[in-house]
């Protein structure tokens, strides 16, 4: 196979790889319980300083729904509020009491342009962040969008097989028909590899969104059930006095 040839596959299938592991962090973006990677793109304007999160809060998880998240400073409480709700619309937001305050590590006030002397009181509140259930208004925006997110990643991943085969066009008159049909297979083999990890991928995400749905019907039937047999006990109890009035 020419060298430039196999410049331009070995660009091309790091090109389709990062394609393919967008698709997947954009999935997970797509918040189904508490999790850590859900919050890897929140990013959180800090004057003129843009900081991850991690920077500038403390995170915990204190369950499958919730995050608890810790200013580091008073003052970046509402950038960080601005910065999760614009990632995540979705999540229900509390102000809690601040237990416990994260501190700084010398690096991160010296990429925030901050000094010891910054820090007068310790932050009073943190943020408590819950993920919504999955009922079905949730469950079919979410399908709908990891279609619609799969089906841009794989219109990517052809681009890319395109723009291969118009790149490599010119090198082509040197290849004997052996091959031509070698450089073929190879792209042939680089698309289906990251086809078959975004459909895996896929696959996945809407049996984490079905299983959640089947979960909060669960749930919303044994509130069901639970309010049913009150009413119940209540009509009994209700008949049962109005048995010992009849006999007085």
């Amino acid at each position: 196979m020419n060298k430039k040839i196999e410049l331009i596959l070995k660009e091309t299938e790091d090109t389709m790889s990062a394609h393919a592991v967008l698709y997947f962090f954009r999935l997970s973006n797509i918040c189904i319980e508490a999790k850590p990677i859900a919050l890897l793109s929140t990013t959180v304007h800090v004057g003129a300083v843009e900081a991850n999160l991690e920077n500038v809060a403390g995170i915990e998880i204190p369950n499958k729904k919730q995050y608890a998240i810790y200013p580091k400073k008073e003052n970046f409480f509402v950038p960080i509020l601005k910065g999760i709700k614009e990632e995540h619309p979705e999540f229900k937001m509390e102000v809690k009491e601040n237990e416990m305050t994260p501190v700084l590590t010398d690096e991160e006030m010296k990429m925030l342009g901050l000094t010891k002397e910054d820090f007068e009181e310790p932050v009073k509140n943190y943020l408590l962040f819950t993920v919504p259930d999955v009922d079905e208004e949730r469950r079919d925006a979410y399908t709908d969008m990891t279609e619609a997110l799969y089906d841009v990643a794989i219109a990517k991943l052809q681009e890319e097989k395109l723009s291969f085969l118009a790149k490599t066009k010119k090198y082509l008159f040197a290849e004997s028909e052996e091959g031509i049909e070698e450089i073929n297979n190879e792209i042939d083999k680089v698309y289906e590899n990251n086809k078959k990890e975004c459909d895996k991928n896929k696959e996945k995400k809407l049996n984490e969104i079905e299983e959640a749905y089947q979960l909060y019907l669960a749930e919303k039937l044994k509130e069901q059930e639970v309010a049913s047999g009150n009413e119940d006990s209540s009509a009994g109890g209700n008949s049962f006095r109005m048995d010992m009035q009849d006999e007085d």
